[in-house]
């Protein structure tokens, strides 16, 4: 049988079984939020698939916002005209509607985008947490870390359009590849609709530097049972870079969807440590104002003038 290609958004009854994400989480207009999250999609999907998992953090007390990135879900940029900075340009305006620090949480290809953000805007990021996605270094792009991987599912299922600006992955290999521990049947009602992924962000290498990127705390959770980043590359990502906590879910490459309620949980967890570990990092950072601050030693000499005095 022809192979036949997905390209639309997901159609509604898959989006009703799978959660549709709100821009906006019941929490963005509470005065007191435990922690701020700002959601960042994968490929091919947009925010509405934080929908289960932006509905839990809210019942866990956060607030949180699930951008569309530019030529997916209702952003209906032109895919010529995607870049990276592009994705990254729409993730930084929303953290800046947001007060203070947000963690960011980047799925899949959605982890490149997490690390430029924080590279961009480290004054507005709490954390990164990547869920089962790219963690790449500095000088590395999608097409650079995945040119010898020949395990993934999706990678080896990936078609170019003709005009070479959108690429898709084969209909026949998508549950699998992406989601093979969501019912075949709910899954089922996605045929008829994913976006087209824009290409030039694929090409586009990170720049990243230790002062901004670098001093940003990291945390991976990793998925066993995924088919996409097969979990040895997942492992060799975090290996590479240092992150404060791995967590390990025994899931496929879409665990918003198969376990939502465990990745808000997760989430909650790294919530906690980031506010037990604020107060602490808050002091290093103004380590050096605080010691201009402080007057230098009185010379002994001058201590004892002054007590002649009183």
């Amino acid at each position: 049988m022809k192979k036949r290609l997905i390209w639309h958004a997901l159609s509604a009854a898959f989006l009703m079984t799978l959660g549709l994400a709100p821009a906006l989480s019941p929490q963005a207009a509470a005065q007191t939020p435990k922690a701020d999250f700002t959601l960042i999609h994968s490929a091919w999907m947009g925010g509405w698939q934080w929908g289960h998992v932006g509905a839990a953090l809210s019942a866990h007390g956060h607030r949180f916002s699930a951008p569309d990135l530019p030529a997916h879900g209702d952003n209906k940029a032109n895919p010529a005209d995607v870049t990276l900075a592009s994705y990254v340009q729409t993730i930084v305006a929303a953290l800046d509607k947001t007060p203070g620090r947000s963690t960011l949480v980047g799925h899949s290809f959605g982890g490149i985008v997490a690390s430029q953000v924080a590279e961009a805007r480290p004054d507005k990021v709490q954390a990164i947490v990547y869920l089962c996605a790219f963690m790449l270094p500095n000088g590395v792009s999608f097409l650079d870390a995945t040119a010898n991987v020949t395990t993934s599912e999706v990678l080896n299922n990936l078609v170019f359009l003709a005009d070479k600006l959108t690429v898709g992955i084969y209909e026949a290999a998508l549950h699998s590849a992406v989601a093979s521990d969501v019912p075949a049947g709910d899954f089922a009602a996605a045929k008829p609709n994913l976006v087209a992924e824009p290409t030039a962000p694929l090409g586009e290498k990170l720049q990243l530097t230790e002062a901004r990127y670098g001093s940003i705390p990291r945390y991976y959770v990793e998925c066993t049972q995924d088919n996409a980043i097969p979990w040895d590359i997942q492992r060799s990502m975090y290996a590479g870079q240092p992150v404060a906590q791995v967590y390990t879910l025994a899931s496929s490459h879409a665990p918003m969807f198969s376990m939502p309620q465990t990745v808000a949980d997760i989430l909650d967890d790294i919530a906690a440590k980031e506010a037990s570990a604020m107060p602490l990092r808050l002091q290093a950072r103004n380590g050096k104002q605080l010691l201009m601050l402080v007057p230098p030693p009185v010379p002994q000499q001058f201590m004892s003038l002054m007590r002649s005095w009183w």
